[in-house]
């Protein structure tokens, strides 16, 4: 997946937690509550994993969504807060993976510019 892809999963979690938080206090009730006007009816929700993978609460205090992310209810602060559940791997375009970022690094090494020495890579404009 591309960043710009696992940021828009994470801002649809970041949204399903403000939600939450709207509807969802302290009380077990209220997180029953939650989970039948927002978790339920979200298409975000794995509800599978949850199942299987949730403590056993009834509501669940820790949702998976179907993205890397999901949603845990923390006891202290009596808020819904989101989590990564899943590896990140991170796509780079093919202009990006093979491109100008990787040989400008390796001039720079190769001892062309002031801090040839050192190791560094000095600042390139074309970036």
């Amino acid at each position: 997946m591309t960043l710009d892809a696992y940021w828009s999963d994470l801002e649809q979690v970041l949204a399903l937690a403000a939600r939450l938080n709207q509807v969802s206090g302290e009380d077990p009730e209220e997180r029953s509550q939650a989970w039948e006007q927002v978790l339920g009816q979200s298409d975000l929700v794995d509800r599978e994993r949850t199942g299987k993978e949730g403590s056993g609460d009834s509501p669940p205090r820790q949702v998976w969504c179907t993205s890397v992310y999901g949603v845990r209810y923390l006891e202290k602060s009596g808020s819904w807060v989101p989590f990564r559940h899943g590896e990140i791997e991170i796509e780079l375009p093919p202009e990006e993976a093979e491109g100008e970022m990787v040989e400008n690094a390796v001039d720079a090494n190769e001892g062309e510019g002031a801090d040839a020495g050192s190791g560094g890579v000095e600042p390139d404009d074309t970036v």
